[in-house]
Parts: C-alpha cells; sequence; structure tokens
C-alpha cells in the first residue's frame, strides 16, 4: 500500500506540473488561503479572486479573442452557405460540357496507400464507355478535368451504387485541387433508388405484413449534394481555369463511376397564371405503394378506419404511409401513372400532417423529374390532425393545373428544408457561440463558483453584452421569419424560441451573475442552447403520413373517396370488437401443442420478420412449424415453468435470467447436444460467461443459453474539438488521466459511465478496470481458524483494489462529474467531448445527432498498459501500448425451456417426430446462424430504418451487417474484449454493494478500504445464505458439493478451445 500512495502522489504531481504548463494567462494561482486540499482540477482552473486578476485589460481582450476562435467548427464557419458567399467567379450559363471517363481517369490509391487499377470491363450496361471507374471502400481515385474558363459550375458524374447485399448508401469525400472545396464535400452521400414487392406479403395469420424493397441497380447522373438536405438544389463548385484534381475517396461502400458534367444551374421557372384542368379523368394511387423511393425505411403501416384504402375490419392490411418513416429532409417517393391525353392536370393526396401543431412540412414536387414551377419548390403540407383531402394550390388558393402529355409520367413528393435552412444556419451558428461563452466564462469562473464572490466579467469578455443583444437579435428575426408560415399567432412548433429569448435578455440584465448561471446558457436541460436544439428538432420533423395520391381533372373530382358515414363507422367498430374476442396473432393462449412454441421479448415487427424467415426457410428445411408469440412478461418464466406452461424457447430475455433458471432445474444444458461446441464457437467467448451454471456434464458446468444480442462499450469522441484543441484520443486509462487536466483547462469533461445514474450501478460501469487489473470477483477459500470452507469475493484484493481505486480516483482526484444524466446530450453540446458510453449512445448518435454526423468517432476503451517482467511498459510492432481493454457487452440471450410434455414436434416433411428439446436446438442453431442472422438484420433494417441496428451476438454475422464499415471494424475487436461477470447464488448483492461502496468512496467521502470490507461482509453473508438455500454449504457452512465459479478459462475447457 506504501508503494501505492507513494506512485499515486508521483502521478498527481506529474499531471499538475504538466498541466501548469498550459495555463492560460488569466488562470492565476490562488492564494494560500483559499488553496486548501484542492484535486487536480481545482488546482488546474481559474478560480481567481477580485484581487488576483490582471491589471492588463489588453491582454485580456487578446486572450479572449483566441479563446473565441480556438473553438470554431468548420462545419458553421466552412460550410456551403458561407464558402459559396465568398466565391468570387460568375456562376457558368453555358452548356453542358462533357468529360469521358476514359480521358480524365488518372490513378487510384488504395487504403494501403498502394496505387491499384480501379477501370474494368464489368460496366453494369454503361453505354458511353467499355470501361469506368470501380472505386472500392477505402480507395481514392483522382481526375483530371480541364476548365476552358474559371466559374462557378454544377458538378455531375454518371455513376451506378451496385452492391445489393448491403444497404448503407455510399459516401465519399471530395476534394478539388488537394482541398476540401466546403464542409459538405466531407461526407457526400450517393443514395439508391429503392423497388417495392410486386407481391404483397401474409404472415401465417393472414395479416399483410411489410416486404422488403429491392435495390435498384441502374446508372444515373449523381451531384454533389448537402448530406444533411438542408439544401436539395445541387451545390456549386468554383473552379480554376485551366487543369483542376478531382479526388474521392469512398468511405463506405462500393461504387462505379462513368462520365463527368459541369454545367450552369437549372432555374425553376415562376408560376404564370392558373389552368383549369378540363377533362373527365380521375387515377388513385396507393401512397403506401410508391414505384421508386430514395430510402428502404420508408414504410407502409396500417390504421383501422374505413376512410382508408384498402381497409379490412378483420385482418391487418397495410393502407397508409408510416409518418415515423416519411419524416427527414431528403426523402422522396415516386408515383407512376398513365393519362389518356394532352391536358391540364390536377394532383391530389389523402394525408395527415400531425406533428408539427400549426406549421407546415415543406416538399418540393416534382412531374418527370423536374419542378414545374417555383410555387412546387417548397410547397408546405399543413397541420391536420385527422386525414384530410386536399389539391395543390397556387398562392391565391386556387387549384393548379400541371400540363402532360399523353402517356406515362411520373410525380415525385421529396421532404425539403430549402425554405428553412437560413434558420437553422443561424441556430447552429448561435448554439456554437453560446458554447464558446460558456467555456470562456469557465476558464475565467473556474467549474465551481460560489455566490459570496464578485466577478467582473466585462473586464475579461468585454463584449458580452454585445454577444447577448446578437444573439436575441437573431433569434428574433428567425422567428419572424418563422412565424409567416403560421396562422396561429403563438406557434407551437416554434414556441422555445420565445423562451430562449427571455432566458437571453434575462441575462443581459446582469452579465456579473452569468458566471453563477452558466448553465443557462448551455449544459442545462433548461438553457438557451437546449431551448434551440429543441426548436432545431421540432423543425426538423417533417413527419407526413398519406393515404392516397390522385391525378384527375374537374369532371373526374366527383371519383375522389368522400366520407364513410357515421353509421358505418359505428358497425365497422363493433365487428372490430367482436373480432378481438377471437383467435389473436403471436399471443400465447393460441398455440399449437404439435408446433414449437418461441416466445419472444421483443415488439411485434421482429415477430413478422422471424416468423417470415421461419415460414421461408426454418421450416422447409426441417420439417418443424413455429409459433412466435410476444412474451407477456420475462419475469415470469419461472412461474410459467412451475405451472407447466412455459415455452420451448425463450428468446431475447435479459442474460441474467438463464442462470437464474439454470439454478432451478427449469433449462436444458445445451452441452448435451452433439454440436454444441460448433455453435458456442460463434460468440466471443467473454459473453458466455453468465450462462455457465452448474451441470452433472464432465465439466462440471453447462453453458445453458445463447447470446443473442451484445452491448458493445467504447470510446466516444468529437473529432473536431479534439482536433482544434490538440488532444490525442486516449488508448490507456494513463492517458485519459493526463488528458482531463487539458480538457478542465478549456472548461470540458470527460464522462465514465457510472456517472450516467443516480441509482445502482451495474456490472458493466463498475467491473472494467477490476478486470483490467487482473481482478476475480469471486474466490474459493479456507478459513483455517474454523477449519470451513467457503466462497468469498475478492474485490478487496490487491489487484481488485487498485482496480476500484483507478475507477473512484477519476472523480475524487481527477475530479470529473459524478452525476451525468444525459452524455448524449452534453456529448452534442461539445461540453463533454468524449467519454465511455454503449451501443445505446451509438444509436442515438446515428439517427438523433445529424449536426455532429461527421464530427464523432469511435475507438476501444482506454485499457491499462501491460509490463514486462521487469515492470516496463510494453508496445507492438507498431510503437502502440499493449494493453488490457476489458468491458462488458451482454445483453439478450435465448434458451431452451426443460418440458414434462409428452407431445412430440410433428415433422411436416414426414420424418420422424421430434423430441421438444431436440427440435428447440435445431431451432436456436438455424436462428443464431450467420445466414439468418444476417438476413433478419438487413430486412429489419431494410423495413424499418436505420434506427432498427441489429447487434447480433454472432461475431460473423455481425461483421456481415450493414454497420458503418470503420465503426464496425472498432467494434468487432471490442467484441474480443468482452469479459462479463461470472453468476452464482448471490450475485445481485455483489453487484449492489460494489455499487454501493462506488457511491460511499465517490459521493459520501468514505475511505475506500472502508467501503470496501463493509460491502465484503455483506456480499459473503449473502453468497453464504443462497448457497446454502441451493445445497451447496449446509448450516454450519461446510461444502456439501462444489460450487466452482465460471470464468473465461471455464467457457473455453467446456467449448474446446483452451
Amino acid at each position: 500500500m506504501k508503494r501505492r500512495s507513494i506512485t499515486r502522489l508521483l502521478a498527481l504531481l506529474l499531471v499538475i506540473s504538466v498541466f501548469a504548463c498550459d495555463l492560460t494567462v488569466f488562470a492565476e494561482t490562488a492564494t494560500a488561503d483559499e488553496s486548501g486540499d484542492k484535486t487536480v482540477a481545482e488546482e488546474t482552473t481559474g478560480n481567481d479572486t477580485e484581487d488576483e486578476k490582471s491589471d492588463d485589460a489588453s491582454e485580456k481582450d487578446k486572450e479572449t479573442d483566441a479563446n473565441a476562435t480556438e473553438y470554431i467548427s468548420d462545419r458553421i464557419d466552412k460550410n456551403y452557405t458561407n464558402i459559396s458567399s465568398k466565391y468570387t467567379y460568375s456562376k457558368y450559363t453555358g452548356d453542358v460540357i462533357k468529360y469521358n471517363i476514359l480521358d480524365i481517369y488518372k490513378s487510384t490509391v488504395d487504403a494501403e496507400k498502394k496505387v491499384v487499377d480501379s477501370l474494368t470491363t464489368e460496366t453494369l450496361n454503361y453505354e458511353n464507355a467499355d470501361k469506368v471507374v470501380d472505386i472500392g471502400m477505402g480507395d481514392t481515385a483522382t481526375f483530371i478535368i480541364d476548365v476552358a474558363q474559371a466559374g462557378v459550375y454544377v458538378f455531375a458524374m454518371d455513376q451506378v451504387c451496385y452492391e445489393t447485399d448491403s444497404i448503407l448508401a455510399v459516401e465519399m469525400t471530395l476534394k478539388v485541387n488537394g482541398e476540401v472545396p466546403f464542409y459538405e464535400c466531407n461526407r457526400l452521400v450517393f443514395e439508391s433508388k429503392w423497388k417495392e414487392a410486386e407481391e404483397k406479403v401474409y404472415d401465417k395469420y393472414g395479416n399483410e405484413i411489410v416486404a422488403s424493397p429491392s435495390k435498384v441497380v441502374e446508372w444515373s447522373k449523381a451531384y454533389i449534394k448537402d448530406a444533411s438536405f438542408r439544401y436539395t438544389t445541387p451545390l456549386l463548385l468554383q473552379l480554376e481555369a485551366g487543369k483542376n484534381e478531382i479526388s474521392m475517396k469512398v468511405t463506405e461502400g462500393s461504387i462505379k463511376i462513368g462520365d463527368f458534367y459541369l454545367m450552369g444551374e437549372t432555374s425553376v421557372p415562376k408560376y404564370e397564371t392558373n389552368h383549369v384542368a378540363e377533362g373527365n379523368f380521375f387515377i388513385q394511387m396507393e401512397a403506401e405503394k410508391p414505384t421508386y423511393k430514395n430510402d428502404s425505411s420508408i414504410r407502409p403501416t396500417c390504421e383501422y378506419d374505413p376512410d382508408l384504402t384498402p381497409y379490412n375490419s378483420k385482418k391487418k392490411v397495410l393502407n397508409i404511409l408510416d409518418s415515423a418513416s416519411f419524416a427527414d429532409s431528403g426523402m422522396s417517393l415516386t408515383y407512376e401513372f398513365t393519362v389518356p391525353a394532352d391536358g391540364y392536370y390536377y394532383i391530389g393526396m389523402n394525408y395527415r400532417q400531425s406533428d408539427k401543431v400549426d406549421f407546415p412540412v415543406f416538399t418540393n414536387i416534382y412531374v418527370d423529374g423536374q419542378i414545374p414551377n417555383d410555387q412546387l419548390q417548397g410547397y408546405g403540407i399543413y397541420y391536420a390532425k385527422n386525414f384530410k383531402k386536399t389539391t395543390v394550390k397556387d398562392s391565391n388558393g386556387k387549384k393548379m393545373g400541371i400540363y402532360l402529355t399523353e402517356g406515362t409520367h411520373q410525380v415525385t413528393i421529396e421532404l425539403a428544408n430549402d425554405k428553412i435552412r437560413e434558420c437553422l444556419e443561424s441556430f447552429d451558428r448561435v448554439m456554437s457561440e453560446v458554447n464558446d461563452l460558456s467555456l470562456e466564462i469557465t476558464k475565467v469562473a473556474g467549474t465551481t463558483t460560489s455566490e459570496y464572490r464578485d466577478i467582473e466579467i466585462k473586464e475579461y469578455i468585454p463584449d458580452i453584452e454585445e454577444r447577448l443583444q446578437r444573439w436575441i437579435d437573431e433569434i428574433e428575426e428567425s422567428y419572424k421569419y418563422l412565424s409567416q408560415f403560421s396562422n396561429a399567432k403563438n406557434c407551437g412548433t416554434i414556441s422555445y424560441l420565445v423562451t430562449a429569448i427571455e432566458r437571453l435578455e434575462d441575462l443581459a440584465k446582469d452579465p456579473n451573475d452569468i458566471p453563477y448561471r452558466r448553465g443557462e446558457l448551455a449544459t442545462d436541460t433548461a438553457s438557451v442552447n437546449q431551448d434551440i436544439a429543441n426548436t432545431i428538432n421540432e423543425l426538423n420533423a417533417n413527419n407526413l403520413s398519406i393515404d392516397s395520391i390522385y391525378i384527375y381533372q374537374e369532371g373526374g373530382k366527383d371519383q375522389i373517396p368522400g366520407k364513410t358515414n357515421i353509421f358505418v363507422k359505428i358497425w365497422e367498430s363493433v365487428v372490430r370488437f367482436i373480432a378481438s374476442f377471437g383467435a389473436q396473432s403471436y399471443s400465447t393462449g393460441d398455440a399449437d401443442p404439435t408446433h414449437l412454441q418461441v416466445w419472444i421479448n421483443r415488439p411485434r415487427q421482429y415477430l413478422e420478420i422471424i416468423q417470415q424467415l421461419v415460414d421461408t426457410t426454418f421450416t422447409p428445411q426441417t420439417g418443424i412449424e413455429v409459433d412466435l408469440c410476444i412474451m407477456p412478461d420475462a419475469q415470469k418464466l419461472i412461474l410459467a415453468n412451475a405451472a407447466g406452461e412455459s415455452p420451448d424457447v425463450a428468446q431475447a430475455i435479459d442474460y441474467t435470467q438463464p442462470f437464474e433458471l439454470a439454478v432451478r432445474n427449469a433449462l436444458v444444458d445445451l452441452t448435451q447436444f452433439e454440436d454444441y461446441k460448433e455453435v458456442m464457437g460463434w460468440f466471443p467467448e467473454g459473453i458466455l460467461v453468465p450462462s455457465v451454471a452448474p451441470s452433472d456434464n464432465e465439466y462440471g458446468a453447462g453453458i445453458y443459453s445463447l447470446p443473442e444480442t451484445f452491448y458493445f462499450w467504447v470510446l466516444f469522441y468529437r473529432t473536431d474539438i479534439l482536433e482544434k484543441l490538440n488532444i490525442e484520443v486516449p488508448e490507456t486509462m494513463a492517458d485519459v488521466q493526463t488528458i482531463i487536466p487539458q480538457l478542465k483547462n478549456r472548461g470540458l469533461e470527460f464522462f465514465y459511465p457510472t456517472a450516467g445514474t443516480t441509482g445502482q450501478r451495474s456490472f458493466a460501469m463498475t467491473t472494467p478496470l477490476l478486470y483490467q487489473y487482473g481482478t476475480s470477483l469471486y474466490v474459493a477459500t479456507d478459513d483455517e481458524a474454523s477449519s470451513k470452507a467457503y466462497y468469498a469475493t475478492a474485490i478487496n484484493s490487491e489487484d481488485g483494489i487498485a482496480g476500484f481505486e483507478a475507477l473512484t480516483e477519476l472523480f475524487t482526484i481527477y475530479d470529473i462529474p459524478q452525476e451525468c444524466s444525459s452524455f448524449f446530450q452534453h456529448f452534442r453540446n461539445g461540453d463533454v467531448p468524449i467519454g465511455i458510453a454503449d451501443y445505446f449512445m451509438y444509436s442515438q448518435l446515428i439517427n438523433a445527432a445529424p449536426e455532429i454526423e461527421n464530427s464523432w468517432e469511435i475507438s476501444l476503451v482506454p485499457g491499462i498498459q501491460q509490463t514486462d517482467a521487469e515492470g516496463k511498459p510494453m508496445y507492438d510492432e507498431e510503437g502502440k501500448p499493449i494493453t488490457l481493454n476489458m468491458t462488458a457487452g451482454a445483453a439478450q440471450n435465448s434458451c431452451i425451456m426443460k418440458s414434462d410434455s409428452d407431445v412430440l414436434v410433428t415433422n411436416i416433411n414426414g420424418g420422424e417426430d421430434y423430441k421438444r428439446e431436440d427440435a428447440a436446438w435445431e431451432y436456436l442453431k438455424w436462428w443464431m446462424s450467420t445466414e439468418t442472422q444476417v438476413a433478419f438484420g438487413n430486412n429489419l433494417q431494410i423495413t424499418y430504418g436505420k434506427e432498427y441496428i441489429w447487434n447480433s451476438a454472432n461475431i460473423e454475422a455481425f461483421q456481415k451487417l450493414s454497420w458503418k464499415s470503420r465503426d464496425k471494424a472498432i467494434i468487432v475487436e471490442a467484441m474480443e474484449n468482452i469479459v462479463e461477470s461470472p453468476r452464482i447464488p448471490g450475485t445481485y448483492m455483489l453487484e449492489r454493494e460494489l455499487s454501493n461502496a462506488y457511491i460511499d468512496v465517490v459521493i459520501n467521502g468514505t475511505t475506500l478500504r472502508t467501503a470496501l470490507d463493509s460491502a465484503v461482509k455483506r456480499i459473503d453473508r449473502e453468497t453464504k445464505r443462497k448457497l446454502q438455500e441451493f445445497g451447496y454449504l449446509d448450516e454450519s457452512g461446510n461444502i456439501v458439493k462444489e460450487y466452482s465459479i465460471p470464468s473465461v478459462e471455464t467457457v473455453r475447457e467446456i467449448i474446446g478451445t483452451n
């Protein structure tokens, strides 16, 4: 212990001395009488008294200016709007200039920096050349185009995204003459066209389910477009006269590229006059069945409303476009139709737009790929609580006739934010500047402030009042502009702006109070930035549901379906009510005993896809029919088993449950099946540890469940912020300790998972550092004094204490936040730009934080650097530290329940019927196989959207699923580091007391050894009681039968990989 104390003291002194070199002018040293006992963080923040402030005001001004520019964001400062406003050349207005791909292609460099030949004769029927350039992920292709006239151009190229086994859009970074011309070119997205299945798909109960669309592989022109679709029009490039080098690095997917084009900007014609659509034509198209869509996740859904078409009161039919799936700017739907003659036609629809109260969803309406007139650019579809029939009208409220020639045409509806783009960009800029001010104030006042300490903030930030007023003016201007689109006096969609203005006005009354209220600027849930962020979310939510699209003329308007009368609606309600007493799909009460019974702890949409896969692959292969049921209550499986009502397979239950069922003899030991070793090899070994429980097999322990999914833990970091601050991404916990003072000096923080909750901290939060220090949670030992053997926790061993110290000192010595209720929000804001989090954080970021999409990455959780026999740090061949990076990772598991039923599972293929346990094993093998997991994961994401990413625990399957390739590589490596905590009777007490010990040390100030010693007594007492309950110890504590503590080594022995 003495050695460790000296080591900690030296580490503390080193951190303080390193940090002292980075102190800014205004971060003065505290006076002796104020210093007291301070943490590293307190020593490195500018908690100055009035007497200690610098008198050199000009020096403060210079430093404040430097600090303000330090946090400039490329996303804001170098976006297309700002860069294009500084273009010096005129826009090109001449004819289209075409460049043959074979003339302009220069070279390709692959991900390993090797020159490769990307020209291929596999052109996929490209008409313009017999060779095209094929660029794979990680490759950078370079082209040289000769521009006769310097100017501003629309750039386009022929391209085809040909990978049909991936649902991810191709992404690339584009450079012109070695530079990214504007921020949006860091991530260009090339969308695919998707086509709906031609045949409707039904489940075994006769309900229509969402069919998987197919990717259309065809050549098309692609333009430089904003991936966030604030611009739905092409972005313009400024090119010099002469040779210009265009380089493209593909960061996701693969793409074939043909000819290049330079052209002038296309203008949308002015709307001139209204034309009446004379004639009797009428056609109705079901909106849920578009001809094409540009996002696979745009999907139909069912509503039981007789006003909608189609409709069935007893069975589920897909009859509307799901507004939850058609909500993002840039999403589009295309419908193909045929008209009998030249003439004018109206466009109508039956829609519901109930999310933006008193505010429109803006759309671009295209006919045959072109917007007919400027009034259809940013056309507003207004609030409608219920479905409403409307016809596209001009600004005078008259129906707009669109001229069409005889034959086939297409109408496209695209969600568009162009009309509110300037407001959104203004909000981004204000939020960034507010956050910068908050950081500047933190530098001046420190991370903690006292109300008894006066700070003349204007001495440090002279323009603070001007900034506040400028933000008030900008927000008011945006509010005024947005209000013109609403007829309501107080529009709910933009109501948060009023609150933001009031907050700023209140703060501006006395700027010297802001250091004590700076949370109201950016970090609190009730802050200016939160109000603006809420407004952005409201404006970006373009949820639109459509039942039908109509193309008609005046004489055909009577064919537009009317409202169903009230008596029909009442009758249909009665029919629905009566039908609810009949057989219910996916219900446990309507199962066939000759079928395999599988209860799944997931929503219905998951079961629909699994049932479809079962019916099309598993049942034909094995002859086993399966009844999938939504699990009534996962916590009551033990009671269901005792009552003889348990399923054959319990799927997607929490990873801790199989052990509890196994020790009560309710589960089948999977090692009894001959091919279990092959199946267990599909998963990370560490994730199997919680599934190990005592068994009568040769190993004395069996594996009682298969992992279905996993929750990876990784390090999240804001690339934009760390790069600006020149902070390296930490690889070890020592690196983390080094960067924390650097972050704190700038008012920033590091997040550790235990700060994410105020309740019990789970094993996933408290044990990783213990494992990295070599701790075993349990140990079997002998009490020589009483001649009795018992099982004890080892968290107070030397290794346990070292690991627990490393955990708690992050908070007690390095002073990172003890509570951070929403790492996600603080990460978005930028005040906590780095931290450790799990799968859920990743899902939130890719689905709910588009504004920082190119500004964050993940890496492995920092580990403990290993040392050799002489105690020297170890490095690999590349000079990187060799570390232990253990993390948790278990999520949902699936298991086979024991059954007393003598009823066999029928083999409909005519072979011998199955014993229930054998049929269940066949199902589990099929379900967790690579082929099934990939099919399910892709179908789930294609059908329901990118938010439904499938985190399969099957390593090979996960590698083939549609995750971002760079992230996937990191996550796969993290899977290898998963070490889960073993389960024994009473493990819940260890988890609880380890959490309590953490709280005692970090929050209550208890000494570490005292907290651990108290925890160990309670843990060992409960462990002994539970082992006695299950017959492993007698009343005196003597061992009746051995209990083997599971570990990764146990798993390796069982599956034969040791």
